[in-house]
């Protein structure tokens, strides 16, 4: 979820949809929060409005490398304010991105697998060390 708040003005790379629409559910909540705060202290629009100037450029650091996932250009996010083609962005934003590298970058999916199985050999590794340990353990009580 925070990950899109990590790469803050990055435009390069790419974006998976997991990253993207949890950044659309942390700009919702926090927008919601805004109007609430808006709501019950009387101001018209100046929380919600800081929430999406302190958030704008995420958000289109995250749809333009969502858009480079699917191997299109960054430029087809201006199509976010033409009310027709707005639709179809959206189309495009729920699309699997391309396997494997593309003009953008390598693939963000296999990059955050080869992270889980590299955590998981080194935990593997760690539990066999361990067991190796406790089996020492239990032949130095032997031989007392």
């Amino acid at each position: 979820m925070l990950d899109a708040l990590k790469k803050y003005a990055v435009f390069e790379g790419r974006a998976r949809r997991k990253e993207y629409w949890l950044f659309i559910l942390l700009f919702m909540i926090c927008y919601t929060i805004g109007l609430l705060i808006d709501a019950t202290a009387a101001t018209p629009g100046i929380f919600s409005s800081l929430v999406t100037l302190g958030l704008l450029v995420p958000a289109i650091a995250v749809g333009v490398r969502r858009l480079h996932d699917i191997d299109k250009s960054g430029w087809f996010y201006i199509a976010s304010v033409i009310p027709l083609l707005n639709v179809v962005l959206l189309v495009f934003m729920c699309f699997e991105g391309t396997k494997g590298p593309n003009r953008f970058g390598e693939d963000p999916k296999e990059q955050s697998e080869e992270k889980k199985s590299s955590k998981k050999d080194k935990n593997e590794k760690e539990d066999v060390e361990d067991e190796e340990n406790e089996e020492e353990e239990e032949d130095d009580d032997d031989d007392d």
